[in-house]
């Protein structure tokens, strides 16, 4: 009959040990017993929980269990106190007896018990403290004229009169409670590695799989760590004794294992990741207390959850939503709104931010590439932080958005508003069928809008709108109008990280506005650290660093500016300033800032300047075009009968005329390809027959073990592949058809002669 490790441990201790150091190594989370419970384990594999007797023994042979202390009044719980309360009054009854009547302890006990029993205690306290202060543990009647009304014996008594005598401080005499066996078992180490996974399988299906599981794991778990045990190395039937000798768990010990013993936050640790997983940890809670506005600054991008017209086509598209929060108030200014995540958009997010509350000490971001880079960060002197005096900074963890958690927010805001459109498309949210039907309405606007067909256009937005049954954007200007109707609804909202208020017109006490945070702080005397229009617009003008070259620098795309100051520059680095939306010109500057001269495009890569903007417009078409191309090519290449799949191949070269081979050519390329395609299958087909290894518990327990043994039987299964290559047969084919060939034309020639 299987018992536990105590039994490995007296039939065969180096097994034992190979257990002990495999649970100690195993990455099991048991749940820690509080200080000053009942049991402690002394350091030997398989003990047990303790009986509560002082230096009692266990069943398993040769295992001492250390001394049992009593709990500390720190740990108990509330019922424990009331009964160590009731206890000692009951003492203090019993010292009163004796102090009344001049008798000794044993004797005023038992008077007390038998008042107690014949119902002639003074008042009813001391009778219910007398009944609570029982310990409801052993035998109900080993004094049936006392326990009869269900209260303590003499024994007991005297009992409690040592502990309160003998008690040091801190200590009362509180019951014990029996503490649940934290022993880790050999099956626990594989039902956390089953459980512990994202699919989040329910114990059920984690049972089935031990079951299944169990005969190699049991073996697996006797031979871990052969190397530690001396040399000593045990034969096989001893490993299968004692395997079999480990405990297989019931359901019910699963359950209460997972349910009592195991740390719940370890038990999520592997069923959830990232985000998730971190919402159920400890964060730290940040105020705003004594923050002014505008000092700190938290930005981040929303990809929206609807679709607008294209700005240029008019197709639905979604777009990307750029958000700036004042930390201080929670005040959020004006959007800016893109196509897709870039520089262009983030900064000119953070222009509005600059018009509104002026440039702000810190700027907090997402670890997008958009914003670390050296145009907008790592260059100490060409970057825009540099040259406005701000710090960017990140989360420390990338992926972590609770680091942002201001701005990420501010996203549920704004999808929780997006649900009044037609055109949402959350997938959670938002039924798949209605927004497959609205996407199909506004394609069929945009067709009609773009053959002038007023009607269609007409039928098509009333279907959009019976399905969608929200509001539907015409175009690109409707969208932003709504975009900011959100905005200043919610800087008008009230904010649970502001000061309460009492409502004017209300009477009722509520949380600050943004709007009413920042109007505030200005009333206060707060002033924002404002730029100029001119310093503005030059701080977003993007610098470069450039080597001035025959008077002249070049800004972008090959174009040169040319101005005659520039040459006592000649081979110097200096900085220079584009406005993306003007080639004509450029600033240059000195590395320290001090402005040089404005330098003139140079028609030396064509006869017009090209603009910044008009060039990377010009790029991405140039890119888009290159990757149609590459699909337009990978089709040609699929529906090319030289890339046919092998059956393909075998199927043609079986016909003499695919080939201009020859009969004996094409049937020698026929066999190739039968015999390459059966070679195919009968690999396909060994595969199939190995081992399948459905779980892989055993290389997270077992480590490098599993890792030798899959090895080791891939190499005794590898087969030496030696086959002649098809070219150099069939080109020697050739060659002796041709020698034949050739010696029958000399043999006719020779013949010829002879016949003349």
């Amino acid at each position: 009959m299987a018992s536990g490790p105590a039994d490995l441990q007296e039939h065969h201790p180096l097994a034992a040990q190979a257990l002990v150091t495999a649970a100690a190594s195993a990455n099991t989370a048991l749940a820690v017993a509080p200080q000053g419970a009942t049991k402690t384990v002394a350091a030997s594999a398989g003990a047990a929980c303790a009986t509560g007797k002082k230096g009692a023994k266990t069943k398993d042979a040769g295992l001492q269990l250390a001394p049992v202390a009593h709990p500390s009044a720190f740990y108990q719980t509330n019922q424990q106190r009331a009964v160590a309360d009731a206890r000692q009054a009951v003492l203090r009854q019993v010292k009163r007896l004796e102090e009344q009547a001049g008798c000794t302890t044993r004797q005023a006990m038992l008077t007390f018990l038998t008042q107690a029993a014949a119902g002639r205690l003074d008042g009813d306290t001391a009778a219910a403290m007398l009944e609570l202060s029982r310990d409801s543990r052993g035998r109900k009647a080993s004094n049936a004229h006392v326990n009869a009304a269900g209260l303590p014996t003499l024994r007991t008594l005297q009992n409690w009169l040592t502990r309160a005598q003998e008690a040091q401080p801190g200590d009362n005499l509180a019951p014990r409670l029996p503490q649940p066996d934290m022993v880790m078992e050999p099956w626990m180490v594989l039902a956390v590695e089953l459980k512990r996974r994202p699919q989040k399988p329910t114990t059920k299906l984690v049972m089935a799989q031990m079951k299944e599981a169990w005969p190699e794991f049991s073996s697996r778990w006797v031979q871990k760590n052969r190397s530690e045990r001396g040399g000593q190395l045990a034969t096989p039937e001893q490993l299968s004794a004692l395997a079999a000798r480990l405990t297989f768990p019931s359901y019910a010990q699963v359950i209460r294992f997972f349910r009592d013993k195991f740390s719940q936050l370890d038990l999520l640790n592997g069923q959830h990741l990232g985000s998730t997983l971190r919402s159920h940890k400890f964060y730290q809670h940040r105020t705003n207390a004594g923050l002014e506005p505008f000092v700190e600054v938290h930005a981040d991008g929303w990809n929206t959850h609807f679709m607008a017209p294209h700005p240029i086509t008019g197709e639905y598209v979604s777009y990307e939503v750029w958000h700036f929060h004042d930390v201080a108030t929670r005040y959020t200014t004006p959007f800016s709104v893109g196509l897709s995540e870039s520089s262009e958009v983030i900064l000119k997010g953070l222009e509005n931010c600059i018009r509104v509350g002026g440039v702000p000490a810190i700027w907090q971001t997402d670890s997008t590439g958009s914003v670390k880079n050296a145009k907008v960060e790592f260059d100490p002197v060409a970057s825009l932080s540099a040259r406005a005096g701000l710090t960017v900074v990140h989360p420390q963890t990338v992926g972590n958005s609770q680091a942002n958690g201001i701005a990420e927010n501010y996203n549920t805001r704004l999808d929780r508003e997006s649900r009044a459109l037609a055109t949402y498309m959350h997938p959670e949210r938002m039924d798949s069928l209605a927004f497959k039907q609205v996407r199909k309405f506004t394609g069929q606007m945009v067709k009609a809008l773009i053959k002038g067909d007023t009607e269609a256009h007409k039928t098509a937005r009333a279907a959009a709108l019976r399905v969608g049954k929200g509001i539907l954007f015409e175009n690109r200007e409707q969208m932003l109008a709504w975009l900011e109707e959100v905005r200043v609804r919610s800087n008008n909202t009230p904010h649970s990280a502001l000061k309460k208020i009492t409502d004017s017109a209300t009477g009722k006490v509520r949380h600050q506005t943004p709007q009413e945070a920042l109007d505030a702080a200005i009333a206060g005397g707060w002033v924002p650290v404002a730029l100029d229009e001119s310093s503005l617009v030059e701080l977003f003008h993007e610098h470069v660093r450039r080597v001035v070259d025959r008077e002249t620098v070049k800004a972008f795309a090959g174009q040169r500016y040319r101005h005659a100051d520039l040459g006592a520059y000649d081979r110097k680095e200096v900085l220079v300033c584009i406005d993306t939306m003007d080639g004509n010109r450029v600033w240059v500057k000195e590395l320290n800032g001090r402005l040089i001269c404005e330098a003139k495009f140079v028609s030396a890569t064509g006869y017009r300047s090209q603009s910044m903007y008009e060039w990377a417009l010009e790029k991405r078409m140039n890119a888009q075009i290159k990757r149609k191309e590459n699909q337009i090519e990978a089709i040609q290449n699929r529906m090319d009968p030289a890339n046919a799949p092998l059956e393909v191949q075998a199927i043609e070269l079986a016909n003499a005329q695919v080939l201009d081979f020859g009969l004996t050519a094409a049937q020698l390329a026929h066999d190739r390809a039968l015999i390459k395609l059966a070679e195919q299958r009968s690999e396909e087909a060994e595969l199939t027959a190995l081992p399948v290894e459905s779980e892989d518990w055993a290389t997270r327990i077992f480590g490098a073990q599993a890792e030798q043994e899959d090895r080791e039987r891939e190499a005794a299964q590898a087969k030496p592949a030696q086959e002649e290559d098809f070219e150099a047969r069939l080109l020697r084919h050739w060659e002796e058809e041709a020698a034949l060939k050739k010696a029958s034309e000399d043999s006719d020639e020779e013949q010829r002669r002879k016949a003349m």
